[in-house]
């Protein structure tokens, strides 16, 4: 795995990327999810599996690892309702900073900036490509999966947001 060749666990990877976005903050689980899926390909060393859900990649591992960090005090998480139904936002402590994550920070800016949308649709359309489907396969799956989120507009964003991370 991975992070045991780090020398470092996944979840305080996790920590660190929380604690890298600007305010020590990521509004939104997806987000989160996304963000470290993403990570993950360009070599971020976590372990987490992720299966492909109706929102995009998912994995239950990273969940878990949420409820750990809040219990070791490393994050805060707080629930909010909003128009659609929740909204989660997740605060790490100035103490889950990692300096290790420094190789990664411009990834994390650029993640951190992008439209929700764009980032949802970059990342499902990466976990489709790391099924084995090829770049239009992909692309027609993610396009019929969610037609309202991955318009060609913002598929041409994601796919722009997936090459500044080098994963196109």
């Amino acid at each position: 795995m991975n992070s045991e060749k780090s020398g470092i666990e996944s979840f305080r990877w996790l920590a660190g990327v929380i604690a890298a976005h600007p305010d020590r903050r990521v509004v939104g689980s997806i987000r989160l999810q996304n963000t470290v899926n993403l990570l993950q390909r360009t070599g971020l060393p976590c372990d987490y599996y992720y299966m492909n859900s109706f929102q995009g990649p998912y994995s239950e591992g990273l969940n878990a690892d949420i409820v750990l960090l809040t219990t070791l005090g490393l994050i805060d998480q707080q629930e909010t309702l909003n128009g659609s139904g929740k909204m989660y936002m997740f605060e790490a402590e100035e103490k889950a900073t990692l300096s290790a994550l420094a190789k990664y920070a411009p990834y994390i800016k650029v993640l951190s900036e992008a439209q929700a949308n764009v980032l949802d649709c970059a990342a499902t359309f990466e976990s489709y490509r790391e099924l084995g489907l090829s770049f239009e396969e992909a692309e027609n799956y993610v396009c019929r999966k969610k037609p309202s989120t991955c318009d060609p507009q913002t598929t041409t964003q994601a796919f722009g947001l997936l090459k500044s991370l080098g994963l196109l």
